[in-house]
């Protein structure tokens, strides 16, 4: 089990101010409650506030406060929601009018009502003490004279006045306390914290087929199953194999000849109905993110003098794509750098200036661009068809030999191979034109009766003609959307161009019979390892019983002496 050991700071959770909100704080048997800010001397100060209900709605106590401080001393922000934290923090001033300080030098300029409990309560020992100076002195009491300093002290912090005063805070003091307690919300302050977590994956291992993987000469009977490079045969006729009399070595017997068939693939086997071909095709509308800019020829636009330009945002340039034209793709090659075929070919199949469609190359590119009028929106529209990672037909360029004498060959005019309809994504684009576009003043014959002129359109998105200088601009923000994404514990807005895709899967049901078991020295093992055992063990000629084993023959010393012809024992004469 990993343990994650999180510190965080309690502070911004505490109130540094002697107010009347609401506070958390934990019970003698360990859980935590709500308290009135009444309940401790000091108010809420240094308490973990609890949530807090303000017009309907739930804030923390660092939201308000922060909106407070800051909009407080302003004429700006919702002054009835600074009128509310000032009644929460309980801040009462104190005028130099009604307490003079060259008389009242200990009044403060101000009191948290929050707590006048606290300051009552020193000073009723004052005034205590004073009154029991008043009557000592009164009685000829010299021993109290002692206290006239704390009735002094008692004066200057305002006397009976202040008394009185800090009276009428304490009940205001609770009542605001317990105004303020009904204000606790309902949803309990909760932390959030954003914790990296990672998966530790383990591998069970690699699955070993418990069959008996195929030998040649071992003699099989019908029925056997056996396993033989990665798939399960059944045995359909008594054999040992078949001999091969060119390459002298006893080969398999499957896809030798319809006679010499000795084995049957186990899927093969199965009655009709259990194998079937799946087409899976997407004919609802589904939308995504449009990969159309990464179909560009050109990353920049630059004229005649040099300069680079690119297209306002929401917008984009006609000028940069072109139907056929393969911008990126992949390929699988050979160990001299041939695009591979799926199927085997030998040198003299593979003929110049031929189209071959069984070629591993896959890629993008854009089948079609139309211009064309909505009768439903009422406006021109461009509409892009591209394949995200379709695969590609290529012709024969070329082909020469090495100085080793093999076979180089170069293909090119990659085409989408429209007979394989299962591999890439299908994208479809459309964007609007606007009506003072060059697209329209050059390509729309007639606007009112809005007929196209395809012909020289189609002469100039397949490349037949070029022009520099105009770039053919349409509006790409019409196609944007906007949709909420949830990063890092906020909403964050995304605005992305969507694009329709649609796309076509062929799948093969495959059925392979057989027991599988893991093998413990294949835990973490996924791939099957080359394994090349080569290991010669001599043990030696000699036991380490052997002795002990010989001795047991022996029953007279004679035949200890005469034992392996008087060479196994060695003995020696002490007695001289």
């Amino acid at each position: 089990m990993k343990v994650y050991s999180y510190e965080i700071s309690k502070e911004p959770l505490l109130s540094r101010l002697p107010a009347l909100f609401a506070y958390i704080d934990y019970e003698v048997n360990g859980d935590s409650a709500i308290h009135k800010a009444t309940d401790s001397i000091d108010g809420c100060y240094g308490k973990v506030i609890e949530n807090i209900i303000y017009n309907g709605k739930t804030y923390t106590y660092r939201e308000l406060i922060n909106y407070y401080y800051k909009y407080k001393n302003t004429t700006e922000g919702d002054r009835d929601l600074i009128a509310f934290m000032d009644k929460g923090i309980g801040k009462k001033e104190i005028s130099e009018e009604e307490y003079p300080r060259d008389i009242y030098e200990l009044v403060p300029d101000y009191i948290y009502i929050a707590t006048a409990q606290s300051q009552y309560d020193e000073m009723m020992k004052l005034k205590k003490l004073c009154d029991a100076y008043e009557a000592g002195i009164n009685n000829g009491m010299e021993s109290v004279q002692s206290i006239c300093c704390d009735c002094e002290k008692y004066e200057k912090m305002g006397g009976d006045k202040m008394l009185s005063f800090l009276q009428e805070c304490i009940q205001e003091a609770n009542a605001v306390a317990n105004e303020y307690y009904g204000y606790v919300s309902d949803d309990r302050l909760i932390l959030h914290f954003s914790i990296n977590l990672n998966c530790t994956m383990n591998d069970l291992g690699l699955l070993t087929p418990y069959l008996d993987v195929w030998e040649g000469g071992k003699k099989y009977n019908v029925g056997d199953l056996v396993y033989y490079n990665y798939q399960t045969y059944v045995c359909i006729k008594e054999n040992t194999g078949y001999w091969d009399n060119e390459l002298d070595v006893i080969l398999f017997p499957y896809n030798i000849d319809e006679e010499e068939n000795c084995f049957k693939l186990i899927k093969e086997a199965l009655p009709d109905g259990t194998k079937e071909d799946i087409l899976i095709g997407v004919d609802e509308v589904v939308t995504t993110d449009s990969k159309l800019k990464s179909l560009r020829r050109y990353k920049e636009y630059t004229d005649a003098l040099g300069n680079t330009s690119y297209p306002d945002y929401g917008y984009d340039w006609l000028y940069y794509y072109r139907v056929g034209q393969v911008i990126t793709y992949n390929t699988l090659n050979d160990d001299l750098g041939n695009i591979a075929f799926f199927t085997d070919k030998v040198d003299e199949e593979i003929e110049e200036g031929e189209i071959y469609t069984d070629l591993y190359a896959y890629g993008d590119i854009i089948d079609e661009i139309n211009f064309e009028y909505n009768e439903d929106s009422n406006r021109y529209e461009i509409v892009f068809t591209y394949y995200i990672g379709c695969h590609f037909k290529g012709t024969c360029s070329g082909k020469k030999y090495d100085d080793d004498g093999n076979l180089l060959y170069y293909f090119e005019n990659f085409e989408r191979d429209t007979e394989d309809g299962y591999h890439g994504v299908k994208y479809v684009d459309r964007y609007t034109v606007e009506s003072d576009s060059e697209i329209i003043t050059d390509f729309v014959i007639n606007p009112d009766g809005h007929i196209i002129d395809t012909e020289n359109f189609n002469a100039y998105v397949r490349g037949d003609i070029e022009s520099r200088s105009k770039k053919y601009e349409f509006v790409t923000y019409t196609a944007n959307q906007t949709h909420d994404k949830n990063i890092n514990g906020s909403i964050v807005q995304i605005t992305s161009i969507q694009s329709q895709i649609s796309a076509k899967v062929k799948g093969e049901r495959d059925y392979e019979h057989n027991w599988l078991l893991r093998s413990d020295y294949y835990n973490g093992i996924s791939y099957i390892p080359n394994t090349n055992v080569d290991v010669f063990i001599d043990r030696g000629s000699t036991a380490a019983m052997e002795k002990h084993i010989k001795l047991g023959e022996v029953k007279t010393l004679d035949d200890m002496l005469l034992y392996a012809n008087g060479s196994f024992f060695k003995i020696e004469d002490v007695t001289g």
